[in-house]
């Protein structure tokens, strides 16, 4: 089922052509084989620099556009002039202009926000764009830090990094509290697929996001639900074996 699952979402995000969602993708499996294969971190690391040496070097050396066009032009993902014809939110110049409208938006509303989903009514009225044109719904920020802080504000962006950092305390206390359980492996495996989501989620958030609100958004609070779910099961398990060791002292 796992291995069938696997194959079905990669061959789904494939078909999306999401660059962000390809890019958030690497970065979580990237974080679950390291923390898998912790034993060999080194080797890990080492190969992690090689990688990020040949990167720079093939960039100095051909070119970002170059280098770009040859990646996602067999994929058939626009890239270049062919992208900016196609649609101008799908560039990074596009995204750019977006995300310095939504700074505007959270220089003009700090304290409370635009409200839930009001950056597609009020961007083209307060913040004409120029490369985008004002016919284009821009559903949201493309940026997840961005659009948490237009619906809900400054404050409410601090609430939403409060998540993200109770969630990654809560999986490293899950991760820690597995090494006294007999089902130690099992807790282990559940940290490293929810950190691997939530890390590609994290990541794909940068250059595109699903708003609050939104109806896909389920599933993030699904994982955080399961990562407080996973911290109380452990802690209660922490709870009853000291209790037995008490006993055993007292006998």
């Amino acid at each position: 089922f796992l291995a069938g699952s696997f194959v079905t979402l990669t061959g789904s995000l494939l078909l999306t052509q999401s660059r962000g969602g390809l890019l958030g993708y690497g970065v979580g499996l990237l974080l679950m084989a390291g923390l898998a294969l912790r034993r060999y971190w080194r080797w890990l690391a080492a190969g992690v620099v090689v990688a990020g040496l040949a990167a720079a070097v093939l960039l100095y050396t051909q070119g970002a556009s170059t280098v770009t066009t040859a990646v996602f032009a067999q994929a058939g993902i626009p890239t270049g002039d062919e992208a900016a014809l196609a649609d101008g939110i799908n560039t990074l110049n596009g995204r750019m202009e977006i995300w310095s409208r939504a700074i505007y938006g959270i220089q003009d509303f700090p304290f409370t926000g635009m409200g839930m989903n009001n950056f597609r009514r009020v961007v083209h009225i307060l913040y004409p764009l120029f490369l985008i044109s004002p016919d284009t719904d821009i559903a949201h920020a493309h940026n997840h830090l961005l659009q948490a802080a237009l619906d809900l504000g400054i404050p409410g962006l601090i609430a939403y990094l409060a998540l993200w950092l109770g969630s990654a305390a809560m999986l490293w206390q899950v991760w820690r509290a597995a090494a006294q359980q007999a089902q130690s492996r099992w807790y282990r495996a559940l940290v490293i697929g929810l950190a691997g989501s939530l890390a590609a989620y994290f990541v794909y958030g940068l250059l595109d996001t699903v708003a609050l609100g939104a109806k896909p958004g389920f599933i993030f609070w699904m994982l955080i639900g399961v990562i407080a779910g996973s911290r109380r099961l452990t802690a209660g398990r922490q709870r009853l074996t000291a209790v037995r060791v008490d006993d055993e002292r007292d006998v």
